[in-house]
């Protein structure tokens, strides 16, 4: 058996990051860098889709029976639990002899939620394509439901040709696709309770007189391996796609879930114990932060138009939240604002990168809200010298004129007046001198 061994320049590594005053976030970065044996793998915030560590996580992978969460994301938003399956030729002959399945017969009736235990916790096959055919009508139909899904689930470098995973060249999937898929399943509370049963009981059908039993061999919901916090986990394995598993896990009651994928694990004790690492990493080095809007807000900040005038704008965001090192704060985020696409990235310090391959933390939309200039004031008028029913006349030339006219008139009338007293006052004065000279 391939035993897993920690070499020992890790070992070495890692106490000198300690011993140095580096936080053990980095220290555990450090080990599970060279610990995990799996090809491709990715821990995702379950709920907001951040990558929290990957290992090759957009190489093209052969997904195997994990293709069957993608077939109960579509089969749960579509079905009914009490709707009636009929198996057909095609849905019972189609898969390979030998290949895990439940020994359903041509023309065996089962209900859709029946067919669903069967899919999550048996990796039936014949129950994953009287599902498709329930669903889609055709198996073919139903693939293309498939691809429409995951790719508005973000999983955009993927295809599914089949609802059971067996190989095919043409159906591949990545470790992100792959997570993005079961971060959308996750948020169905059926999606949770089914790929988190470990024990069903299956009754008679028309066709068998007794009861199905299907017991789980995931580890990690039954037996050595149990993972304290997993909530769904469904496994995979074919030749060509090695092992492979899916986990969701969520600790304390608390609303947040994390999501575990490993592909093309050489041995089944691999998926394990990288599930458990990712998971314990998760949990036990990492913390939410939220920002709230008015932390994000950002007032009267200045734009260039497209006519390349410029203006002014308050950038309105609704809250975010993120994972971050335990040793890390709210100062060491970067915000970067681009107006251009309106939005907001989220960024760690390049110092706090430790073992998470982007600093990216994650983006929200922004809404600009254009700042509208204060128009002037008016200047108040002169105040009216009149009694207020009339408007004082403007000044202006013509008024100007009018006055000096006014004002010589005034002068003229006044030198006038002077020479009418002066004439007046010298003819008295003569009048009296005669009257003098006669009395005399």
């Amino acid at each position: 058996m391939k035993k897993r061994k920690t070499n020992i320049f890790v070992l070495m590594s890692i106490f000198l990051i300690i011993s140095s005053g580096q936080d053990i976030y980095a220290a555990t970065a450090a080990y599970l860098e060279s610990a995990l044996l799996s090809e491709a793998v990715v821990l995702m915030d379950g709920e907001t889709g951040q990558v929290l560590y990957e290992k090759n996580m957009r190489r093209r992978m052969y997904p195997a029976s994990i293709t069957k969460v993608l077939t109960a994301l579509v089969a749960l938003e579509r079905g009914q639990p009490d709707g009636v399956i009929t198996m057909s030729h095609d849905a019972v002959f189609s898969v390979e002899p030998g290949s895990s399945g439940i020994a359903l017969d041509v023309g065996e009736q089962l209900t859709f939620e029946q067919a669903m235990y069967a899919l999550a916790i048996m990796s039936a096959n014949d129950a994953a394509n009287g599902i498709a055919e329930y669903i889609g009508g055709t198996t073919e139909n139903f693939a293309a439901l498939m691809n429409a899904r995951a790719r508005e689930a973000g999983a955009r470098e993927s295809n599914f040709v089949n609802a059971h995973g067996l190989p095919d060249e043409d159906h591949y999937t990545t470790a992100y696709d792959m997570a993005r898929i079961t971060m959308a399943a996750a948020r169905l509370p059926r999606f949770l309770e089914i790929f988190g049963t470990d024990y069903y009981e299956m009754p008679p059908t028309n066709m068998k007189d007794e009861a199905r039993y299907f017991w789980s061999t995931n580890a990690l919901l039954t037996g050595a391996e149990i993972y304290d916090g997993v909530v769904a986990s469904k496994t995979g394995w074919t030749t060509a796609a090695g092992h492979t598993l899916v986990t969701v896990a969520r600790r304390g009651g608390g609303a947040r879930k994390l999501i575990a994928v490993v592909m093309k694990s050489a041995m089944q004790t691999d998926k394990w114990a990288d599930t458990r690492a990712l998971l314990d990493f998760g949990f036990d080095q990492l913390k939410e932060v939220t920002f709230s809007a008015e932390e994000i807000f950002q007032g009267n900040y200045p734009v260039i138009n497209a006519d390349g005038s410029s203006s002014r704008v308050d950038l309105l965001a609704g809250g975010f939240s993120a994972l971050i090192p335990i040793a890390a704060t709210k100062g060491d985020i970067e915000i970067t604002y681009d107006v251009a696409n309106a939005k907001a990235t989220f960024s760690l310090k390049s110092e706090l990168r430790g073992l998470t391959p982007s600093l990216l933390l994650g983006e929200v939309a922004l809404t600009l809200r254009p700042i509208q200039e204060e128009p002037p004031v008016p200047s108040e008028p002169a105040a009216n010298e009149n009694d207020g029913d009339y408007a004082a006349e403007p000044e202006s030339g013509l008024g100007f004129a009018r006055f000096i006219l006014l004002a010589v008139l005034v002068t003229i009338g006044l030198f006038a007046s002077a020479i009418l007293v002066l004439f007046a006052r010298s003819r008295a004065a003569a009048a009296r001198r005669r009257r003098r000279q006669r009395g005399f």
